[in-house]
C-alpha cells in the first residue's frame, strides 16, 4: 500500500530550500554591505583594507559552505528519499494498474467516460474487447455507440433510466444486447455516476461495462428449461404440487388447479384448510408429516372430489421430501395420479374371480389353482369327490393334499411350473415310465394310483399377470380309468377274431357317455376363457387355451371316429344320400385347409374337371372322405411341398385322385393301409401324430357308397389316393 503524499513532501522540500537561498541571498548582501563599511572604519590603509577584506571572504565562504552543509543536507537527504519514495510510488501505481487491468479482462469489466459539453467518449481497451471491435477502427461516439443495439425499444427504456438516475444524482445501471461484428448477440452490464460543477450542472459521466453474455445465454436457458418443465408438468395428466415443511403450497400445475378450482397464483402461499374440509385437510397434513419424518417417499390411495366439476376420482398419492442442492429441506413434493380406471379394473376382476370361482366349483372336471406361493386358492367339488379331501381343509394350505394321491407328499405339476422346474417335470414322470407331454406354456402327464384305483390325466398351466409375470397356476385332474380301459380294450380287439372286433365296437359305442362327457366339460370350460368371462387373458394364456380346446376338440374327434367306426362295424351306421354338386364339395375343402397348407408353404393345387356335374350320396362324409386324405397328404409333405387334387368323370362315377410329394409308403405296407389302427412305423406316428383310423374310415366311407379306393405310392417321393363314388347311387 502507498502511504502518504510523496509527491507532496518532496514539494515542501523544495520551497523550504528557496525560502532558504532567498534569506541567504539577503543576509550575505547585508553582511557585505555591513562588512565593507567596518572596514572603512578600522582598515587605515588600502594593504590592511584588502587583507581584512580577504579574510572576510574566507571567513563568508566557510560560514556559507558550513551553513549550507548543516542546513541543506538533511533538506537533500530528504529530497533524495522522497524521490526514492516516489519511484516506489510510481511502481506500486503501475502494479496496482496492472492488477486491475487483469482483474478488469478477467471480470470483463471495461470503464468509460463521457464528456458531455464535447460529446467525446472514451472507452478502455476491455470495452473494446467486450464488443470485439478494432480501436484503430472503431471511434466510440454516442451514435456510433447505439448502432451496436439496433433495437429501438431497448434504447427508450435504458434513456428513461439513465434520464432518472442522473436528475437523482444516483448511481445508475442497465442492461443491453448489442450486435456483435460477427452477427452473433451478445449482452453487457453498464454502471454509471455523473460527474458535476459547482453550478449543479452535468459535465461528465463515468461509467464501467461488464460482458454478462455467458451469464443472460444461461438464464435464457434456464428459463428456456423452467419453461419445458413447466410446460411437461402441465401436460402430464398427473396432479404435482410442491408444499413447504408448514404446508403452505409453494407450486402446482394445471390439473391440480382443478382440484382445488383456483389458480397457481391464487394457491401459492395458502394451506389445504383453504380449499377442502377440515377432516380431509388433517388427512393431507398428517400424510405430508409422515412423508417428512421419513425422509423417503410414502405412498397411499385416496378418493377426491375435483372443485372445478364435481366429478370424483381415485389417486395412488405419493410424497416425498424434497431438498435443494445444497441439501437444505424444502417441503414436500406431491404426485397424484388417477387410478380410476384400476380401481374399476379391480372390482370388476375380483368380480370374475368370484365369477371365476362359481365356474370353476361348478366344472364337473376335478381342478384346483395355486398361488406364486404355491398355496391352494381353489378347490372345485369334483376334486372333493376324487380325492375326498374338503374345500375347507385345503385351502390356505401347500401340497399336503398329494399324500391322498400318492401316500407321501410331493409338488404338483402346477407346483413345478410356478417355480419353472419343467426339468424336474419330465424326470419325474421318465423315472416311473409315463407319458408327459408339452402343451404350449403347460404340461400333461397321466398317472396310475393304487391307492385310488384309477388312472389320472393331470393337465397345469401357468397363469400369468399383464406382465407376462406367472402369479400362479391351475391344474385339472381327469379320471381317464375308463378312457384307458377303453383304449386297451381296442388295442385288444384289433388282434382278436370278427367276433371279438364286434364285441369291442359295441363296447366302445356304450361307452360314448363316459367319454364324451369329461371331454365336454374340458372344451366347454376352455370356451368360457376364450370368451373372457372368467377374465381378459394374456396372448400366451389365451394361446394356451386356445391349445387346451383345440387338443380337446381333436380328441373329441378320435374319439368320434372310433365310435364311427365302431358303428359301421357293428352296421348301425346309415347314409344320408341327397343331391349336391361336386364342386361345392370341393370349395368348402380348399377354403377349410388354406391355414394348413399356408402355415407350411405347401402348394395346392385343385383341377376340376367335372364342374357342375351332380352326384347323389351323402354329402357330410363325402366331404370327410376328401378332407381326411388332404389332411393326410398335409400332415405327410414336408414344406414347400406340392398336393395336386384333380376331379374327373369316369363313366359313371366322379374319380378323385389326391396326389402329394411327401414321405411316401414303403411297398410292403401299402396292403395294410387302409386296416384300421395301422400306422406305416411307429416313428412317424410320434412324429405326425395320428392313431391310424383316418384312412380306415376313408375306405368304410367310400365303399358304404359302393366305391373304390387305392393308393400308388413311392417311398421318398409321395403317394397318390384315388377314389370313385357313383353318379348315381345305386344302392341308396
Amino acid at each position: 500500500m502507498i502511504k502518504g503524499d510523496k509527491r507532496t513532501d518532496v514539494d515542501i522540500n523544495f520551497i523550504k530550500i528557496k525560502i532558504f537561498i532567498i534569506l541567504y541571498v539577503l543576509l550575505a548582501g547585508l553582511w557585505i554591505l555591513f562588512s565593507n563599511s567596518l572596514l572603512k572604519v578600522f582598515a587605515f590603509d588600502r594593504e590592511t583594507c584588502t587583507m581584512l577584506g580577504t579574510y572576510k571572504g574566507w571567513a563568508f565562504v566557510l560560514a556559507t559552505g558550513l551553513l549550507f552543509y548543516f542546513y541543506l543536507k538533511p533538506r537533500v537527504e530528504e529530497i533524495i528519499r522522497s524521490n526514492q519514495a516516489l519511484f516506489e510510488t510510481k511502481e506500486e501505481l503501475r502494479e496496482s494498474e496492472r492488477k486491475l487491468r487483469e482483474a478488469q479482462e478477467m471480470a470483463h469489466l471495461g470503464y468509460w467516460y463521457w464528456d458531455v459539453k464535447t460529446g467525446d467518449v472514451e472507452w478502455s481497451d476491455e470495452v473494446y474487447k467486450i464488443f470485439q471491435l478494432n480501436p484503430n477502427k472503431f471511434v466510440p461516439q454516442i451514435d456510433s455507440i447505439l448502432a451496436l443495439s439496433p433495437w429501438p425499444e431497448d434504447h427508450q427504456r435504458n434513456e428513461e433510466l439513465i434520464d432518472r438516475a442522473l436528475k437523482s444524482h444516483d448511481p445508475g445501471s442497465y442492461e443491453q444486447k448489442f450486435l456483435r461484428p460477427d452477427n452473433s448477440i451478445g449482452y453487457y452490464y453498464s454502471t454509471f455516476q455523473g460527474k458535476y460543477d459547482e453550478n449543479g450542472d452535468l459535465v461528465l459521466i463515468v461509467g464501467t461495462v461488464m460482458d454478462i453474455t455467458a451469464r443472460k445465454r444461461a438464464e435464457i436457458a434456464l428459463s428456456n428449461n423452467v419453461g419445458q418443465l413447466r410446460a411437461l408438468l402441465n401436460t402430464i395428466p398427473d396432479l404435482v404440487w410442491l408444499k413447504d415443511v408448514d404446508g403452505a403450497y409453494l407450486g402446482c400445475n394445471h390439473k391440480f388447479e382443478r382440484f382445488f378450482g383456483a389458480k397457481e397464483a391464487e394457491i401459492i402461499g395458502k394451506t389445504d384448510y383453504d380449499f377442502v374440509d377440515k377432516e380431509l385437510a388433517d388427512f393431507f397434513r398428517k400424510k405430508d408429516i409422515e412423508a417428512l419424518e421419513a425422509e423417503k417417499p410414502s405412498m397411499n390411495e385416496e378418493e377426491i372430489t375435483y372443485a372445478d366439476d364435481g366429478h370424483k376420482e381415485y389417486l395412488e398419492t405419493i410424497k416425498s421430501p424434497m431438498y435443494d442442492s445444497g441439501g437444505q429441506l424444502i417441503g414436500v413434493l406431491g404426485v397424484g395420479r388417477d387410478i380410476t380406471e384400476r380401481k374399476e379394473a379391480e372390482v370388476k376382476i375380483k368380480n370374475k374371480k368370484e365369477k371365476l370361482f362359481q365356474i370353476i366349483n361348478g366344472n364337473p372336471t376335478p381342478t384346483f389353482v395355486i398361488n406364486n406361493d404355491h398355496v391352494v386358492t381353489h378347490w372345485n367339488k369334483a376334486i372333493e369327490r376324487l380325492t375326498g379331501v374338503k374345500t375347507e381343509d385345503v385351502i390356505g394350505t401347500k401340497r399336503e393334499w398329494t399324500k391322498t394321491l400318492y401316500g407321501f407328499e410331493r409338488p404338483t405339476l402346477a407346483d413345478l411350473l410356478v417355480d419353472n422346474r419343467v426339468d424336474e417335470i419330465k424326470e419325474f414322470y421318465a423315472k416311473k415310465n409315463f407319458q408327459v407331454s408339452f402343451i404350449k406354456e403347460g404340461y400333461q402327464a397321466e398317472d396310475y394310483f393304487p391307492i385310488l384305483g384309477k388312472w389320472l390325466l393331470f393337465t397345469a398351466a401357468p397363469i400369468k399377470d399383464s406382465d407376462n409375470k406367472i402369479v400362479g397356476a391351475i391344474e385339472t385332474l381327469q379320471d381317464i380309468t375308463v378312457l384307458k380301459q377303453a383304449v386297451k380294450a381296442m388295442f385288444d380287439a384289433k388282434n382278436t377274431a370278427e367276433h371279438s372286433s364286434r364285441v369291442k365296437s359295441e363296447f366302445l359305442a356304450s361307452m360314448s357317455h363316459e367319454l364324451r362327457t369329461p371331454l365336454t366339460s374340458v372344451i366347454g370350460f376352455s370356451d368360457v376363457l376364450q370368451d373372457g368371462v372368467a377374465g381378459e387373458l394374456t396372448e400366451k394364456q389365451l394361446g394356451y387355451v386356445n391349445n387346451i380346446n383345440s387338443s380337446g376338440k381333436h380328441l373329441l374327434a378320435l374319439i368320434n371316429d372310433v365310435l364311427d367306426l365302431s358303428k359301421i362295424e357293428a352296421g348301425k351306421m346309415d347314409l344320408q344320400c341327397e343331391k349336391f354338386v361336386f364342386s361345392a364339395i370341393m370349395n368348402d375343402v380348399n377354403e377349410s385347409i388354406t391355414f394348413l397348407v399356408a402355415k407350411k408353404n405347401i402348394d395346392l393345387k385343385f383341377v376340376d374337371e367335372i364342374k357342375d356335374i351332380e352326384i347323389f350320396a351323402d354329402k357330410l362324409k363325402t366331404k370327410q372322405i376328401l378332407l381326411n386324405l388332404i389332411d393326410n397328404a398335409i400332415k405327410f409333405t414336408p414344406p414347400n411341398g406340392i398336393i395336386s387334387v384333380i376331379a374327373k368323370q369316369t363313366g359313371k362315377d366322379v374319380q378323385i385322385s389326391v396326389s402329394d410329394t411327401g414321405i411316401g409308403i414303403p411297398h410292403d405296407k401299402l396292403k395294410e393301409i387302409f386296416d384300421p389302427f395301422s400306422q406305416v412305423d411307429a416313428s412317424h406316428t410320434r412324429r405326425y401324430a395320428g392313431t391310424g383310423l383316418g384312412l380306415a374310415l376313408v375306405k368304410q366311407f367310400v365303399q358304404m357308397h359302393d366305391g373304390r379306393i387305392w393308393v400308388e405310392s413311392e417311398e421318398g417321393k409321395g403317394s397318390t389316393f384315388t377314389f370313385t363314388i357313383p353318379i348315381e347311387q345305386r344302392n341308396a
